[in-house]
C-alpha cells in the first residue's frame, strides 16, 4: 500500500458519471449536500482505501465507472453492483478492501 493521503470534496449533486475519484489510500471526504459522491478505482486484489466522511452530510461511494478489464463486469461493493452507491454517513468511516478482482468489501461491512 502506498500510504498516500488526500482531502477531497465529493461531487455535488451525486451520481456516478462525473463524480470525484478516490486517488489516495487514505481519504477524508466532505459533501456540501446529502448524496454527493465519490468513485473508487477499479477493484484489483490487494487494494485498500480508507474513507472518512468528515462532513455534515452523507456521501455516496460508487464502484469504478468502467467495466473492470480483469472480470469483464462492473465492480461490486459488498456484493451489490457498483452502479448502486454505498452511503457513508456523516462522521463515519470505512475501509474498502479488494481480495478478488472486481469486488470491494467494506470493514465494517455496514459502516456505522
Amino acid at each position: 500500500m502506498d500510504n498516500s493521503y488526500a482531502n477531497i470534496v465529493a461531487f455535488p449533486g451525486g451520481g456516478q458519471q462525473a463524480t470525484t475519484n478516490v486517488t489516495a489510500s487514505t481519504v477524508t471526504v466532505t459533501a456540501a449536500t446529502a448524496a454527493d459522491s465519490v468513485t473508487l478505482p477499479q477493484a484489483a486484489p490487494g487494494l485498500a482505501y480508507d474513507l472518512v466522511n468528515i462532513g455534515a452530510n452523507s456521501v455516496n461511494v460508487y464502484g469504478a465507472k468502467a467495466v473492470n478489464p480483469i472480470t469483464g463486469a462492473v465492480d461490486t461493493i459488498n456484493g451489490t453492483a457498483g452502479t448502486t452507491p454505498l452511503a457513508l454517513a456523516s462522521h463515519k468511516s470505512a475501509t474498502f478492501l479488494c481480495t478478488a478482482a472486481g469486488a470491494w468489501f467494506t470493514n465494517p461491512y455496514v459502516p456505522s
